[in-house]
């Protein structure tokens, strides 16, 4: 009896250059990494994020309890940055503050826009 198929082979750790070989390999491999990350996370009791952008720049995320409380928990780890002694140093930096702010809510809206 002839053997159909070649069964499993190591592959080469490469760019994928076929655009659409890289979508479907993508999308399976995200699911084992995922599978992966929950069994982590409930074996070991672990707090974990997992954050992936397909080849299209759609975003995937997977958190266990949460993606927002690991984060929330992974970002308290370090302090706040020092803020200025000058009374009117941190005049300005909160306008930047407030302009970076609305301009990441622009860019978010274009995103989903788009």
């Amino acid at each position: 009896m002839k053997k159909t198929s070649r069964g499993r082979r190591r592959i080469a750790m490469e760019a994928i250059e076929n655009a659409a070989a890289r979508q479907v390999c993508f999308s399976k491999r995200r699911a084992g990494v995922f599978k992966k990350a929950a069994e982590l996370s409930v074996l070991c009791g672990a707090e974990i994020a997992v954050l992936a952008f397909s080849p299209s720049g759609k975003p995937f995320f997977f958190g266990h309890p949460s993606v927002d409380s690991v984060l929330a928990h992974f970002f308290s780890a370090w302090p706040a940055p020092p803020r200025p002694h000058h009374p009117l140093a941190g005049a300005p930096v909160q306008a930047l503050g407030r302009e970076e702010s609305q301009l990441a809510e622009l860019l978010e809206e274009e995103r989903r826009r788009k």
